[in-house]
Protein backbone atom coordinates (compact mmCIF):
# COMPACT_ATOMS: atom_id res chain seq x y z
CA UNK A 1 0.00 0.00 0.00
CA UNK A 2 1.30 3.40 -1.11
CA UNK A 3 1.07 6.64 0.74
CA UNK A 4 1.56 10.16 -0.32
CA UNK A 5 3.60 12.40 2.06
CA UNK A 6 4.01 16.50 1.43
CA UNK A 7 7.44 17.40 0.62
CA UNK A 8 7.24 20.77 -0.35
CA UNK A 9 11.01 21.68 -0.32
CA UNK A 10 13.47 23.00 -2.60
CA UNK A 11 15.66 19.66 -3.33
CA UNK A 12 18.93 19.14 -5.71
CA UNK A 13 19.44 18.58 -9.31
CA UNK A 14 19.53 14.72 -9.10
CA UNK A 15 16.78 13.91 -5.97
CA UNK A 16 13.77 14.14 -8.81
CA UNK A 17 15.27 10.95 -10.98
CA UNK A 18 16.03 9.23 -7.58
CA UNK A 19 12.88 9.88 -6.14
CA UNK A 20 11.58 8.34 -9.35
CA UNK A 21 13.28 4.77 -9.09
CA UNK A 22 11.30 4.32 -6.18
CA UNK A 23 8.05 5.88 -6.36
CA UNK A 24 5.45 5.75 -8.70
CA UNK A 25 4.04 9.25 -8.51
CA UNK A 26 6.18 12.05 -7.98
CA UNK A 27 4.17 16.09 -8.25
CA UNK A 28 6.84 18.55 -8.71
CA UNK A 29 7.72 21.76 -11.05
CA UNK A 30 11.01 23.31 -12.05
CA UNK A 31 11.49 26.80 -10.68
CA UNK A 32 11.86 29.34 -12.84
CA UNK A 33 10.45 32.65 -11.37
CA UNK A 34 13.03 34.64 -9.52
CA UNK A 35 10.12 35.88 -6.83
CA UNK A 36 9.38 32.02 -5.68
CA UNK A 37 12.76 31.14 -6.10
CA UNK A 38 13.78 33.69 -3.97
CA UNK A 39 11.35 31.65 -1.05
CA UNK A 40 12.07 28.57 -1.69
CA UNK A 41 16.02 29.04 -1.19
CA UNK A 42 15.47 31.62 1.71
CA UNK A 43 14.01 28.50 3.17
CA UNK A 44 16.47 25.87 2.03
CA UNK A 45 19.13 28.52 3.48
CA UNK A 46 17.52 28.30 6.89
CA UNK A 47 16.95 24.52 6.81
CA UNK A 48 20.21 23.86 5.91
CA UNK A 49 22.16 26.01 8.57
CA UNK A 50 20.24 24.95 11.10
CA UNK A 51 21.58 21.61 10.20
CA UNK A 52 25.15 22.39 10.52
CA UNK A 53 24.37 23.43 14.48
CA UNK A 54 22.83 19.96 14.40
CA UNK A 55 25.46 18.15 13.39
CA UNK A 56 27.26 16.18 15.60
CA UNK A 57 30.48 14.54 13.97
CA UNK A 58 33.18 16.26 11.82
CA UNK A 59 32.15 14.45 8.70
CA UNK A 60 28.43 15.59 9.40
CA UNK A 61 29.70 18.93 9.66
CA UNK A 62 31.87 19.14 6.66
CA UNK A 63 28.31 17.67 4.81
CA UNK A 64 26.57 20.26 6.06
CA UNK A 65 28.77 23.06 5.09
CA UNK A 66 28.96 21.95 1.52
CA UNK A 67 25.27 21.65 1.59
CA UNK A 68 25.26 25.42 2.74
CA UNK A 69 27.41 26.31 -0.05
CA UNK A 70 25.25 24.22 -2.72
CA UNK A 71 22.48 26.60 -1.47
CA UNK A 72 24.15 29.77 -1.81
CA UNK A 73 25.68 28.41 -5.53
CA UNK A 74 22.29 27.75 -6.82
CA UNK A 75 20.75 30.85 -5.45
CA UNK A 76 23.57 32.81 -7.39
CA UNK A 77 22.42 31.07 -10.48
CA UNK A 78 18.79 31.67 -10.14
CA UNK A 79 20.18 35.14 -10.04
CA UNK A 80 22.61 34.96 -12.47
CA UNK A 81 25.54 35.10 -10.45
CA UNK A 82 28.42 32.36 -11.33
CA UNK A 83 30.43 31.07 -8.61
CA UNK A 84 33.61 32.79 -10.35
CA UNK A 85 31.46 36.21 -9.44
CA UNK A 86 30.80 35.05 -6.08
CA UNK A 87 33.93 34.11 -5.05
CA UNK A 88 35.66 37.06 -6.31
CA UNK A 89 33.72 38.80 -3.84
CA UNK A 90 34.81 36.94 -1.21
CA UNK A 91 38.48 37.39 -2.42
CA UNK A 92 37.82 40.98 -2.25
CA UNK A 93 35.62 41.33 0.48
CA UNK A 94 38.78 39.44 2.11
CA UNK A 95 41.22 41.75 1.50
CA UNK A 96 39.19 44.83 2.26
CA UNK A 97 37.78 43.73 5.64
CA UNK A 98 39.83 40.02 6.59
CA UNK A 99 37.83 36.95 6.90
CA UNK A 100 35.85 35.10 10.07
CA UNK A 101 39.33 33.32 10.65
CA UNK A 102 40.17 35.24 13.68
CA UNK A 103 36.52 35.11 15.06
CA UNK A 104 36.27 38.57 16.70
CA UNK A 105 33.21 39.35 18.29
CA UNK A 106 32.41 43.21 19.00
CA UNK A 107 30.52 44.42 21.84
CA UNK A 108 30.52 48.12 21.23
CA UNK A 109 32.14 50.76 18.97
CA UNK A 110 32.65 54.65 20.28
CA UNK A 111 32.46 57.12 16.93
CA UNK A 112 33.09 60.31 16.45
CA UNK A 113 29.24 61.27 15.02
CA UNK A 114 31.02 62.31 11.38
CA UNK A 115 32.85 59.16 10.86
CA UNK A 116 31.69 57.33 7.91
CA UNK A 117 31.20 54.28 9.85
CA UNK A 118 29.09 56.11 12.36
CA UNK A 119 26.79 57.52 9.41
CA UNK A 120 26.28 54.17 8.22
CA UNK A 121 25.50 52.60 11.55
CA UNK A 122 22.86 55.21 11.97
CA UNK A 123 21.14 54.05 8.78
CA UNK A 124 20.05 51.23 10.95
CA UNK A 125 19.00 51.94 14.85
CA UNK A 126 17.12 48.77 15.51
CA UNK A 127 20.77 46.98 14.03
CA UNK A 128 22.59 49.43 15.73
CA UNK A 129 21.52 51.18 18.33
CA UNK A 130 23.31 54.21 20.56
CA UNK A 131 23.63 53.11 23.81
CA UNK A 132 25.50 54.66 26.77
CA UNK A 133 28.91 54.06 28.61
Amino acid sequence: MEKRYKFEKLVRDRAVAIMQEYSSDIKYKKIISKEYGKELFHEKFLEEIQEVFEAKTKEELAVELADVIEVIYGYGKLMNIDKTEIENARLKKNEERGAFQEAFYVHSVKLDNQHPMAIYLQKDPSKYPEISD
